[in-house]
C-alpha cells in the first residue's frame, strides 16, 4: 500500500502591486516574498512525495507443519503477519498510530508493535502485527485483510495468498484520512517464509518470485531439509495480480 500525492490542479498567479489584501494575511505582492512562499510549499510537497512514494510491506511466516495440520484436519490456523507502514517521522508516532490503526482496528484483529527509524530513508515506519488464517479450500472467505488458502491439486498442496474485500474498506477510510494523498496498493510488497518444522525433507516448487534473494521465473524445485527454510519475495506481476484478483498462488508443497 502506497499514498501517492494528489494533484488538485490550479496555478499560482502573481497579484498586481495595487491588489489589497486582509489584515492578517501576508503581502505577497513583492517578488522575495513569492519566492519564499513557494520555497516552502515546493519543500512540503517534497516531503509529502517522498514520505508517501514509499511502498507498504506484508511479511509473514508460514510452518509446514500448520499447513499440514489444515490440510489435514480441514480447521484453520491463525498465524501473525507483520505490516510494515511508511510514517513521517518516529516522533510523531503516537498521532500516526492512532489514524492508522483506528482504520484498520475496524476490520483484523491485529496488534501495535513499535515504531522504529529507518537509517538512511527519508521516512520511518509504524510496525503492526495482523492475525491471518490458514484454510482449507479457496470457497472459505477471507477474514480480517489477509488470509492463506490451501487447495489440493494432484496431490500436492497450492498455497494462495488472499485479500479481502475489508482491505478496500480499510484503503477507502485511509485514503480519506489524507487530504493530499491517494492510498494505492499496487506498490505493495510482500515478503514470505517458508520454514520446514516438520520430520521430513520437504519439496516446495515456486515461479515468478525472488527466492533468497535470486530471480525465479519458470517453476523450480526447493528441496528443504528439517528446520530449513526459503524466503519468498512475489515478482511485481504476481503481487499485482493478488491485488486485482484477490488471490494469487505462493507456492506448492508436495505431500
Amino acid at each position: 500500500m502506497v499514498l501517492t500525492q494528489r494533484n488538485f490542479g490550479g496555478s499560482l498567479s502573481t497579484p498586481s502591486q495595487n491588489a489589497s489584501f486582509l489584515p492578517g494575511f501576508p503581502d505577497i505582492s513583492k517578488p522575495a516574498q513569492i519566492t519564499s512562499i513557494l520555497f516552502k510549499f515546493l519543500a512540503v510537497l517534497l516531503t509529502v512525495g517522498v514520505l508517501f512514494g514509499c511502498k507498504t510491506e506484508l511479511m509473514t511466516e508460514i510452518f509446514l507443519r500448520d499447513i499440514l495440520d489444515v490440510a489435514e484436519t480441514g480447521e484453520s490456523v491463525s498465524f501473525p503477519s507483520r505490516l510494515m507502514i511508511p510514517i513521517s517521522n518516529k516522533d510523531n508516532c503516537e498521532k500516526d498510530r492512532a489514524k492508522i490503526l483506528g482504520v484498520l482496528d475496524r476490520y483484523a484483529t491485529l496488534k501495535f508493535l513499535n515504531c522504529e527509524s529507518l537509517k538512511g530513508e527519508m521516512f520511518d515506519a509504524m510496525n503492526v502485527e495482523v492475525e491471518t488464517l490458514i484454510t482449507k479450500g479457496s470457497a472459505t472467505p477471507v477474514q480480517g485483510l489477509f488470509g492463506v488458502a490451501l487447495v489440493e491439486q494432484d496431490g500436492k498442496l497450492v498455497l494462495q495468498a488472499r485479500l479481502s474485500q475489508n482491505v478496500d474498506r480499510a484503503v477507502k477510510e485511509l485514503d480519506d484520512l489524507y487530504i493530499m494523498t491517494s492510498v494505492n496498493l499496487n506498490e505493495l510488497q510482500v515478503r514470505i517464509t517458508i520454514n520446514n518444522d516438520t520430520r521430513q525433507t520437504r519439496q516446495v516448487s515456486v515461479d515468478s518470485a525472488f527466492v533468497d534473494g535470486q530471480p525465479v521465473d519458470e517453476s523450480a524445485m526447493f528441496t528443504l531439509k528439517r528446520r530449513g527454510a526459503i524466503e519468498l519475495k512475489p515478482s511485481d506481476v504476481r503481487t499485482r495480480a493478488m491485488v486485482q484478483t484477490r488471490k494469487a498462488r505462493i507456492a506448492t508443497v508436495a505431500l
